[in-house]
């Protein structure tokens, strides 16, 4: 389990294929965010060692949706970055969760340095 405290920026070493993850996680925002949801942030879930983690995207300000979790937008695969369609209330219970959690723009800086990183590395 890793720290509730823990942000994706802060797993990147521990990813499987950091930009690649980062990148997905980047597009799976926009498309949230298209949905007119104003500003959308990004959780980790804290359950597994941060390789593969799943993750949830949140609105800041909870749309017209029904449900236990109004603000949770949707559920990702760690794994495949698709909607987990399938999640159970209790899965997306905040103590899965990390406690912060990054904004598009800081997603977007993160892949950046990453880019870089590995254009440094060539």
């Amino acid at each position: 389990m890793i720290p509730v405290t823990t942000t994706l920026e802060e797993v990147v070493e521990t990813l499987r294929n950091p930009q690649e993850f980062v990148r997905r996680v980047l597009a799976n925002l926009y498309e949230c965010k298209k949905k007119d949801t104003g500003e959308v942030f990004v959780r980790i879930g804290i359950t597994g060692h941060g390789i593969i983690p799943h993750y949830r995207i949140e609105a800041a300000h909870f749309p017209e949706v029904d449900g236990p979790f109004p603000h949770v937008l949707n559920v990702y695969n760690g794994a495949n970055h698709k909607i987990m369609s399938d999640v159970s209330p209790d899965a997306v219970r905040d103590e899965h969760w990390s406690i912060k959690k990054m904004d598009i723009e800081s997603v977007a800086k993160l892949l950046g340095s990453l880019r870089k990183k590995g254009k440094a590395r060539m």
